[in-house]
């Protein structure tokens, strides 16, 4: 039974490296004047202008034909601030993600049939990928952060009112007084 153990002990040892496995995320950053996009550990790369086109191959991945289209509109919900795109062609090996960010005094076209997504200043998942062959149980995971301002909490909304009437009640007893 010992042996066993071992002989078990051993597989699972020996069969963990190939069991532990990350996910790959392509993040695009909208979050400052230059639009930039970020591939796991590998340092920010800067886009042309309002687009940015990241292109991410994966050896050993057969692609089954990917269109997946992205609308992502203001807080409001209904003014569209950026387009995302991802594109792998049926039996090839990358993708091909393409987004495109509002240009101030431009108009922004919706992908049609696009997912509708509305923004909300942190890093949101658009889509997760799962990939095949060698790099089977991982996922090609794409994310975006938008460049809206954050919305305050609302504590921190109530705290800003107290002040305001504090004062308030404040300037109201100096003008009594005189």
């Amino acid at each position: 039974m010992a042996k066993c153990r071992s002989v078990i002990v051993a597989f699972v040892t020996l069969g963990l490296p190939w069991l532990c496995h990350a996910d790959f995320d392509l993040t695009f950053l909208d979050k400052t004047d230059t639009l930039t996009w970020t591939f796991d550990s590998v340092p920010p790369v800067d886009c042309v202008a309002e687009t940015c086109i990241a292109r991410n191959g994966f050896t050993g991945y057969v692609s089954p034909g990917i269109n997946l289209l992205f609308n992502v509109f203001d807080p409001d919900g209904l003014t569209l601030s950026d387009t995302l795109q991802i594109t792998s062609g049926t039996g090839s090996d990358f993708f091909v993600s393409t987004f495109q960010s509002d240009i101030e005094g431009g108009t922004l076209l919706p992908l049609p049939g696009g997912t509708s997504i509305t923004e909300d200043g942190t890093v949101q998942r658009a889509a997760t990928i799962a990939l095949n062959g060698s790099f089977a149980g991982q996922n090609f995971n794409v994310n975006f952060q938008s460049d809206i301002d954050a919305v305050p909490e609302p504590a921190s909304l109530l705290l800003l009112g107290t002040v305001l009437v504090g004062l308030a009640a404040t300037v109201r007893r100096k003008q009594s007084l005189r």
